[in-house]
């Protein structure tokens, strides 16, 4: 890795054959689902399954590749414990559809409590 782990790039290879020395050529979105993709793969590769956390890091996905995306995570959810932190309904819709059951907590005024998908959804949709 670089010494400033914020500035993590990649090289990218295009359509045509040529090569980007950055991925700032990229979509976000795109940007965001190679990230994505290397950090799972690096998460697959620790021999101790540790607790995966994501914090907003699937919402500017598209419904086709977040519902992609959400499938690699069910089945990184038979080896690891994953969170996904969000505030964004559609990103809890996709979950549920795609891994159930699923246990959903909801953060209000600093405590958690338990709740239910689809209440979840209700409640960040208001």
């Amino acid at each position: 890795p670089p010494d400033d782990l914020k500035k993590a790039d990649f090289k990218a290879v295009m359509d045509d054959g040529s090569v980007a020395e950055t991925t700032d050529v990229l979509s976000r979105a795109t940007q965001e689902q190679l990230f994505l993709a290397v950090r799972l793969s690096r998460i697959k590769e620790i021999p101790l399954p540790l607790p995966v956390i994501l914090d907003d890091s699937l919402v500017i996905f598209g419904p086709r590749h977040l519902e992609k995306a959400v499938e690699l995570l069910k089945e990184l959810a038979g080896t690891h414990q994953i969170f996904v932190l969000t505030c964004h309904p559609h990103l809890v819709e996709t979950v549920q559809a795609v891994i159930s059951p699923v246990q959903c907590w909801r953060l209000e005024e600093g405590k958690f409590s338990p709740v239910k998908a689809g209440d979840l959804v209700e409640y960040l949709g208001e």
